[in-house]
């Protein structure tokens, strides 16, 4: 019966794939998935550098409301939550994962449409753990937890929005041009509607 379901469900991820590769392979959907990515790229980059300049603004009141040890660059994990920026790199990030599975997804393009993913998902990933970090420590503030535990908890929310600035840099995301070095990578799109 296991099997039955398995067969099932890799046929109907095959049905899934087949379709997904029509829809991306033809010129006019080639164009509005493209089109579409792009404004979700420029968006996140948005997202991001909005973020930094709220850092410049109101670093002071940023560190007092969260009790925090970071300065500068360092508390972006604690405004980016309020960004758009999860949500359209969870976006993006189902659609590049589409397009990764994808068996008409040229091989030399596959490298780039990884590549990108794989940053997408760093930044998705870094705003999901952020704010679980965040709501830890608030549920644990709220419920009176011993200060040991509160001290805890802020080192962790500083810790991982550390790691949010620091991995965002590493992978070029906090760059002014970091939309465009992506949209770059899915330019094949661009050439497929030229070719057909």
């Amino acid at each position: 019966m296991y099997s039955d379901r398995l067969t099932k469900g890799e046929t109907l991820r095959a049905i899934y794939l087949f379709l997904i590769t029509i829809f991306i392979t033809s010129s006019a959907s080639a164009g509005v998935v493209f089109d579409q990515m792009s404004a979700d790229l420029t968006s996140l980059r948005e997202g991001l550098q909005s973020s930094l300049e709220r850092i410049e603004a109101k670093e002071d009141k940023i560190i007092e409301k969260h009790d925090s040890k970071n300065k500068g660059t360092d508390l972006l994990g604690y405004v980016i939550g309020s960004s758009s920026v999860r949500v359209v790199a969870f976006r993006l990030q189902g659609v590049l994962r589409l397009l990764n599975a994808s068996p008409a997804l040229p091989e030399k393009n596959k490298k780039d449409v990884y590549s990108l993913y794989t940053q997408i998902k760093a930044i998705e990933d870094g705003v999901g753990k952020m704010d679980e970090a965040l709501t830890t420590l608030n549920n644990a503030v709220n419920k009176g937890a011993s200060d040991n535990k509160i001290k805890t908890l802020r080192k962790k929310a500083d810790d991982q929005s550390q790691y949010i600035a620091q991995k965002y840099k590493d992978i070029g995301w906090l760059k002014n041009d970091a939309d465009q070095k992506a949209i770059n990578k899915i330019a094949f799109f661009v050439d497929n509607i030229v070719t057909n």
